[in-house]
This record gives C-alpha cells, sequence and structure tokens, in this order.
C-alpha cells in the first residue's frame, strides 16, 4: 500500500520541483524593489541599479583616459515588464556618468574606454536614477553582465554580503 502511495506521488513531486526551478529567477527579480523599509517601519527611497541584461546603444561618447565621462545611449530590447515599472522603453536615451573607479570590459577582460564607439552595444552595472534617466557606472561591458556568485571562481577572494547582487 505505502509502495503504490509513493509510486503515485512521483509525479506531482517532479512537477513541484520542476515549478520551484523555473518560478526562481522571479524571486531575485521581485527583491529589487524601488523601496525598503527601515527598523522604525518607515520607508526610505532605495537607489535602484539599472538592469544589467538591457542592452543599449552608444549614441556619444565623451571619456578620458582616466575613465571620467559621459556615455550617451539609446535602451534596446527593453523587457515589457522594465517598461511597465519604471515608464523606460526602446529608444529611450540614457546618460551613463563614468569615474576613474569605472571598470571597461571588452571580451570579458579590462579594457580602456576607447575600446567603445558609437554604434556599439553595451551593458552596464550601476547606480540609475529613472527620473533623469541617468546611470552612476561601475562597469561598462560589451557582454551581458552577470552577478558574481561566491564559490564560482575558486581564485576569486570573497564578496562582502550585499543586498544587490548586481555590484
Amino acid at each position: 500500500m505505502q509502495t503504490a502511495l509513493l509510486k503515485s506521488l512521483r509525479f506531482p513531486a517532479a512537477m513541484l520541483i520542476l515549478g520551484a526551478i523555473i518560478l526562481a529567477p522571479a524571486y531575485f527579480v521581485s527583491a529589487d524593489e524601488d523601496t525598503n523599509s527601515s527598523d522604525d517601519g518607515s520607508s526610505q527611497q532605495h537607489h535602484p541599479r539599472h538592469p544589467a541584461g538591457i542592452p543599449m546603444e552608444i549614441t556619444s561618447i565623451s571619456v578620458d583616459a582616466d575613465g571620467v565621462g559621459t556615455i550617451e545611449a539609446e535602451l534596446v530590447r527593453v523587457p515589457d515588464q522594465v517598461t511597465q515599472d519604471k515608464g523606460v522603453d526602446d529608444g529611450t536615451g540614457v546618460t551613463v556618468t563614468t569615474t576613474s573607479e569605472t571598470k571597461f570590459v571588452v571580451d570579458g577582460e579590462e579594457a580602456d574606454a576607447s575600446d567603445f564607439s558609437v554604434g556599439e552595444t553595451i551593458f552596464v552595472g550601476g547606480k540609475i536614477d529613472f527620473e533623469e534617466l541617468t546611470i552612476e557606472a561601475k562597469v561598462v561591458s560589451d557582454e551581458h553582465l552577470r552577478p558574481k556568485r561566491p564559490g564560482c571562481d575558486p581564485d576569486a577572494e570573497q564578496a562582502e554580503p550585499s543586498d544587490d547582487i548586481r555590484e
């Protein structure tokens, strides 16, 4: 009797596990909300990060040898959810501000700002102001940015815990 019961529960259990795997990315997306609650119960404004998966095309670039300057770009292939939540769409212009601390990456290797040119598609990681349409860039890359997770690279130093996985 117990064997038959266990066999009959295999399919529903497999579907439950499959559903959890499929829905897990939604959990991480929902963690990036616009506000955080403080200990006193009040709500404070959170500085949202740029959705690192949204590509943008460079329309102009003015960055000096130290990496300080601006990149004007237009968003391309903006997901519908971002359009609904933030009011940005394909073609929306953004100003990317770079500093001497900004890292430039080409083909997975550290590069210079001069390695980027008008018309190229880039991905930017950093703080975004959706009202002003500006981004304080920490990383500018020619490839999709992926969050680094502790344990993925045995030679890498362990990062301090952060409430934002896209730093």
